[in-house]
């Protein structure tokens, strides 16, 4: 496209004080011509010839307020110029991996209509980046045993948060089978954990990550007063400044006390069936944050946030032996209520494994990829402003008669699920293709020290925090990809602009 020319702007300089002695002075020259393109020329002309003596000349002056006008529409136009050059030189200095190594570990970034699957999460750091958005990005990973105790989500996060800045570790569960290193949980015994997978709830309305937590029975007709408490903090993941307790489904009013450091907050969780959230926000820190209830009955506690107010989350759901099929009973609305009070922008699913021994041929593989593709359209449905990025099966391998040998069927599971992703226009990361294949499980265990453990499924930590970084440099090498393609779209739509601009100046 176009633009004006560098000569343009040395017009601008004596542009106005030709204009002012020829609107006083000059008694000859009713036209004067400014060239701004080898074709199209910026014209001024007088109605009459401008009159001496201070004797005002209405239609000298009219003409001189459409100068003026004009004047600043050209101004406007350069100054349109210098931010494109500007962004172009920006372009410019943006680099996209496009080495073998990049391409080995790659995302399937799928897109539509030049929308691309993990555009809306990107979009959000780039708002984080640049300082137009002071929001806390949500992302939230779900998976089974192979993530479970916050595995390759803690390594997710370290990275986020000295990238794009973020504190605290996220999602506390009230109450769990497994105590991960990421922060620090005391609580009151009589806490009782529902999930969507094991211990199912009475009705639908988990948390978005498939629990509920209470301290008394929702089937109980005791009406006595109850008690119960949970105190959580974490130095992990540097600083936090905000806590914030997850909860619904109260049937009788519950008294609240939060305690951080030396304050005290009272207030009580009001009769809803709605989801709730009780916020505090404090001095950035490390604090201990204890909550104690009192209640005839229990309300549904969904859980707890660590976390600073600004920059990149990662929260962990993990339940052992889940397929993802809990999911489906999460209620749709519940679940959207939740994901966007918490901003949630981007959704890892992490399943497969369990699933993996009954792929056995091309009308189970149909079965597995139709399953992933209902998941993942229900997911679009409860989030349709969130980014959806599937992390394909590992490789993994089981005992026959005296050796371990690699699933027949995990190429066909792994095909399914891309195919699931392609259907439903989300991104897909190919791990057992990122890890070398068939039989790479059998590598990885190998290795010294070892990335997988000696059941042939399942990462050591090291292979948590080596699988954690590949995955990071996929997503940046995408996000990259992502920031070189609007910021050129800007330059395309502001050349635009000074062309249907130009088109309006005098002929």
């Amino acid at each position: 496209m176009r633009s004006v020319p560098a000569k343009v702007i040395l017009w601008l300089v004596l542009f106005q004080a030709i204009i002012f002695l020829l609107s006083y002075w000059h008694k000859a020259i009713q036209k004067i011509c400014i060239p701004i393109r080898d074709n199209k020329e910026f014209k001024i002309e007088f109605s009459s010839v401008p009159k001496l003596l201070g004797t005002p000349d209405h239609e000298a002056i009219a003409e001189s307020e459409k100068t003026k006008r004009e004047l600043e529409k050209l101004q406007e136009l350069v100054k349109k110029r210098k931010e494109a050059d500007s962004l172009h030189q920006q372009i410019q200095k943006i680099e996209v991996d496009t080495s073998e190594e990049a391409e080995q570990i790659k995302i399937y970034n799928y897109s539509k209509d030049s929308i691309f699957a993990l555009d809306n999460f990107f979009q959000s750091l780039y708002d984080i980046e640049t300082g137009q958005s002071k929001k806390l990005v949500r992302i939230v990973h779900y998976g089974d045993s192979q993530i479970e105790g916050d595995r390759i989500s803690l390594y997710l996060r370290k990275k986020f948060h000295a990238q794009f800045g973020g504190g605290g570790p996220g999602f506390i569960p009230i109450k769990d089978i497994y105590t991960p290193p990421s922060y620090n949980r005391q609580a009151s015994e009589n806490w009782i954990r529902y999930t969507m997978f094991h211990d199912t709830y009475i009705n639908n309305r988990y948390g978005y990550g498939g629990l509920v937590f209470r301290f008394s029975s929702p089937k109980t007709n005791d009406s006595s007063v109850k008690k119960a408490y949970i105190a959580v903090s974490s130095n992990k993941f540097g600083k936090y400044n905000r806590a914030t307790l997850l909860w619904g489904n109260v049937e009788a009013p519950c008294d609240l006390k939060v305690t951080i450091g030396d304050s005290v907050y009272k207030t009580q969780l009001p009769v809803q069936q709605e989801f709730g959230m009780v916020a505090h926000s404090f001095a950035s820190g490390t604090p201990t944050i204890r909550y104690d209830f009192k209640a005839t009955k229990s309300p549904d506690i969904y859980g707890i946030c660590l976390d600073d107010t600004v920059g990149v989350q990662v929260d962990n759901f993990a339940l052992r032996g889940h397929g993802g099929q809990g999911i489906f009973k999460i209620n749709p609305a519940h679940l959207s209520m939740q994901y966007k009070a918490l901003n949630t922008k981007l959704i890892i699913l992490q399943y497969g494994a369990n699933g993996v021994p009954y792929v056995v041929g091309p009308e189970s593989a149909m079965h597995f990829e139709n399953f992933f593709y209902q998941m993942i359209m229900l997911i679009k449905q409860a989030n349709p402003g969130a980014s959806i990025l599937m992390i394909g099966v590992s490789d993994m391998a089981h005992k026959v008669e005296d050796r371990y040998q690699t699933y027949e069927g995990i190429k066909l599971a792994v095909e399914a699920q891309h195919r699931a992703c392609q259907r439903a226009g989300v991104a897909f990361w190919n791990l057992f293709e990122v890890m070398g294949g068939k039989g790479s499980i059998f590598q990885w265990a190998n290795q010294n020290p070892p990335l997988a453990m000696s059941d042939f499924i399942h990462f050591t930590e090291k292979g948590c925090a080596l699988v954690a970084d590949l995955l990071y440099q996929a997503l940046m090498n995408e996000y990259v990809a992502f920031k070189k393609r609007i910021i050129a779209q800007k330059v395309e739509k502001i050349q635009k602009n000074i062309y249907q601009e130009i088109q309006t100046l005098p002929q």
